[in-house]
């Protein structure tokens, strides 16, 4: 339907419609998402039997998605289980609005800091989903106030968070599990390097999974395999020891280049991988974008 809200709601001619809408959706037979946000939903491949746990859930679209998909294989759903998480208690209200709609046996809604999340006795989870917090800036069209509140230092700061949030979701997989990692941000540093810190941290216990035969007829770009990481020190900061080597440099190539009093917020993680290391930057391309 090509036509904003505010047309279907003011719209004489479109009242029965949209009373439709509003019908189909309180049933959970109509969801509204963006075609982008259906992506890794779909990458995380849910079959029924399967458990599955979506690690920072709110508002619930893409754990609902990954509910329809269960509902439309009439297979038997009794070993299913999916839980959708926040950490947020007001979110979870909202996540449990969202999905009571499915009335679903095996759906269980739950409150916990993401990245800490209790290791549950005899589960392991065959799918996981972190679509993490991130700083949004791949929603700038939609959403152009973020202009103004952007700036390179929003991205570095949630990175630890980020790769926590990551590394937990792994270590909550059985053997042979998949997790799909995915942000609304274009930053690479909350997107490669994340990805990068992992198959560091894990080595030969994770492998990066190439999608490129999935989804045919999706724009895509590979993922990046080198970038620079922001010098996000407050203006006039760098000034106060000009001696200091690296201090006025607007972007670091490496983490060797970081000034020893910055190193507490510029990690080696948001850097690339080794430029020699043709492995690392083959596995990183298959990240999509």
């Amino acid at each position: 339907v090509a036509a904003p809200r505010t047309i279907l709601r003011k719209d004489a001619r479109l009242k029965r419609f949209h009373e439709f809408l509003i019908q189909q959706n309180d049933l959970g037979g109509i969801n509204r998402q963006e075609a982008v946000s259906m992506i890794p939903p779909l990458l995380i491949d849910m079959h029924p039997g399967m458990k599955a746990i979506d690690l920072c859930a709110a508002p619930g679209s893409k754990t609902a998605q990954i509910l329809d998909i269960l509902q439309a294989d009439k297979a038997n759903h009794s070993d299913s289980l999916v839980v959708a998480n926040d950490a947020d208690v007001q979110r979870c209200w909202m996540l449990t609005h969202q999905l009571k709609r499915f009335s679903r046996p095996d759906l269980v809604v739950t409150n916990h800091e993401a990245q800490q999340f209790p290791n549950l006795p005899n589960v392991e989870f065959d799918r996981v989903l972190c679509d993490v917090p991130c700083s949004g800036d791949g929603t700038l069209r939609k959403a152009p106030d973020l202009w103004s509140k952007w700036n390179a230092g929003v991205g570095m700061g949630l990175h630890r968070l980020q790769v926590s949030i990551a590394t937990r979701g792994f270590q909550m997989l059985k053997p042979g599990g998949r997790l799909v990692y995915s942000t609304c941000s274009m930053n690479p540093v909350e997107n490669e390097a994340v990805v990068n810190v992992l198959l560091d941290r894990f080595g030969p216990e994770i492998d990066l999974v190439d999608v490129t035969d999935k989804l045919p007829g999706l724009k895509r770009r590979k993922g990046l395999s080198k970038w620079r990481v922001r010098n996000c020190a407050e203006q006039g900061q760098a000034e106060k020891d000009p001696t200091e080597e690296g201090a006025d440099r607007d972007f670091f190539e490496t983490f060797a280049q970081v000034p020893p009093r910055r190193r507490k917020k510029v990690v080696p993680g948001l850097f690339p991988p080794n430029a020699c290391d043709g492995e690392r930057k083959t596995l990183l391309e298959r990240c999509l974008r």
